[in-house]
């Protein structure tokens, strides 16, 4: 079968190619689209340009019905009803400006970079687009939002932008390369990564202020780096390339090499990598390469895309859905990523009391990789955001994903991230506890950490983008509920040796603690408002409501 690939050298006619074979045909799993593509709805109609001259670039998956995707030439597609049609949307550099990335923090808060420093932002989740300044004539090829205000740009000849007010005014960052850098992946707002050509990777642990380069030790471009966490992520690019680290970037590990041979098993160029979790990888690359781990990339396996197309950018989005675009004009989704834990979304609005029996509820979205070994999710909303934790039980000796798992949605439920291990299985006796409001995030959970044993709590302060170092509050004591208001949070408590039953409190967001009782009742469930705590305990004669 003919076949190219390459190493993108983007010009105004688009990326060139070099020449090489496919290896592997496996029956596909994914759906190739056909774009129906005209004017997206109350935009003025035009003439499309050619599914032909279409290449696209980047692509978000905004919910499971809204998608976008940008790309040459100066084009912005979107999709309100999961993929089934497409509108090209009228942008401010439509017939300037190519754009090769896209980045979305929520529903509605998005950003496209592109040709010639071009940087557009939506507040309408893709239906309309405005121009910001970037400062710089560079190319821009990818971009990052950690938060809606905080976020990256980077692009050719070793370019760093840096935004801390949603991309109305961005400042260099100093990168020390003059690489292009195609790609940028942030844990929180301070540990970054960025990749580009002849295998180069920036690190930042302090926002950008300072970047360092790590030995990837491959002389190819790294067209993508994505991490998990701090400590997990991997890298791909030309002639098969797939790299992963474990230890935050400081040492990187070749992954599908030749058996006995130090050269990659696929010749494919990659492209783009989204991982789920630290087991479930998906890449995709020239000739319509997917390839995908669920071990952490000690195997992959090649799936058919159904196309011979280069794909550039791979998305997966809510539930079982994912998304991979490339050229000329190619979409194709799939509806097989992976379990388990499901959460249903109500997909009514807020319903009265007398209208509950009618209440509506959407398709499970699948937010856990683990298996159904998963144990008491909890759930806590707030506006848009949705939070979820849950206890992954490893008794089969095989599951990454053990201990308190975390995982949540800015988008009121339309798309979850990945899941984050807050505490590994041998340091959480019981399942946790939380509670949150605005971007305050608190967990407690039984902890056996090096010589502690007893209640202690983990928290964010960034709706869980991040998360601070366990604190121990009370030794050999169980924690039995948390809850928050405003700056106050309560930690309800039972001693282990003598059943006594106490509150800790902090009114500064869980930095510092204190005592406020020992001889509280113990409580099973808490409330609290603006003026009193509400605890219901279970005893033999009943529920009994107490009010400290």
């Amino acid at each position: 079968m003919a076949s190219h690939a390459s190493a993108p050298v983007i010009t105004r006619e688009g990326p060139t190619f070099m020449q090489h074979r496919s290896r592997v045909f496996i029956p596909p799993i994914l759906i190739l689209l056909l774009i129906p593509l005209g004017p997206a709805p109350g935009q003025p109609a035009g003439r499309p340009p050619s599914p032909s001259r279409i290449m696209l670039y980047g692509l978000k998956a905004v919910s499971s019905s809204i998608i976008c995707a940008v790309g040459k030439p100066g084009l912005i597609l979107r999709s309100t009803n999961g993929g089934r049609s497409w509108g090209s949307i009228t942008h401010p550099g439509e017939r300037t400006d190519d754009l090769y990335g896209v980045d979305f923090i929520d529903r509605n808060r998005g950003w496209a970079v592109g040709w010639r420093g071009a940087i557009l932002g939506t507040t309408d989740g893709g239906a309309s687009w405005t121009r910001m300044r970037s400062g710089t004539s560079d190319n821009l090829v990818s971009v990052h939002f950690a938060n809606p205000s905080t976020g990256w740009s980077a692009g050719f000849g070793g370019t760093i932008l840096h935004t801390m007010d949603g991309g109305k005014t961005w400042t260099p960052q100093r990168s020390g390369v003059r690489d292009n850098l195609w790609s940028i992946s942030f844990v929180g707002t301070e540990s970054g990564w960025i990749s580009g050509g002849s295998g180069t990777i920036l690190h930042t642990s302090n926002g950008g202020k300072t970047w360092q380069a790590e030995s990837s030790k491959v002389k190819s471009f790294l067209y993508c780096v994505r991490f998990v966490d701090g400590k997990t992520g991997w890298a791909v690019g030309g002639y098969g390339a797939i790299l992963k680290t474990t230890d935050g970037g400081r040492s990187w590990a070749a992954q599908n090499l030749k058996k006995d041979l130090s050269v990659f098993e696929s010749k494919a160029f990659h492209y783009s990598v989204h991982a789920l979790s630290d087991t479930s990888v998906i890449l995709v690359g020239s000739e319509g390469t997917i390839l995908s781990t669920r071990d952490g990339g000690e195997t992959w396996t090649q799936k058919a895309s159904g196309t011979g197309a280069t794909l550039f950018s791979v998305h997966l989005g809510s539930g079982a859905l994912g998304w991979a675009a490339g050229g000329p004009g190619t979409i194709i989704k799939t509806t097989d990523c992976l379990p388990i834990l499901l959460l249903f979304i109500s997909a009514s609005p807020a319903l009265s009391q007398a209208q509950f029996c009618g209440i509506q509820w959407g398709d499970p979205y699948r937010v856990s990789l683990d298996s159904a070994l998963s144990i008491r999710p909890l759930l806590s909303v707030d506006g848009d955001t949705v939070n979820i934790l849950w206890f992954g039980l490893d008794t089969l000796g095989t599951l990454t994903n053990s201990g308190i798992q975390f995982s949540h949605s800015f988008d009121g439920g339309d798309s979850f991230s990945p899941e984050t291990t807050l505490v590994p299985h041998a340091n959480a006796l019981l399942p946790g506890f939380m509670s949150s409001v605005g971007p305050f995030v608190y967990v407690v959970f039984a902890a056996s950490i090096d010589t502690f044993y007893g209640t202690a709590l983990v928290r964010s302060t960034d709706a869980g983008l991040s998360w601070a170092p366990p604190v121990f509050l009370r030794s050999n004591a169980l924690p039995y509920a948390v809850i928050t208001a405003e700056a106050l949070v309560y930690v309800h408590f039972r001693e282990s040796g003598n059943g006594v039953s106490g509150l800790m409190v902090s009114s500064d967001h869980g930095v510092s603690w204190s005592v406020r009782s020992t001889n509280t009742p113990r409580l099973d469930v808490m409330a609290m408002t603006r003026t009193r705590i509400h605890g219901l305990n279970v005893q033999a004669s009943g529920k009994h409501m107490v009010r400290p």
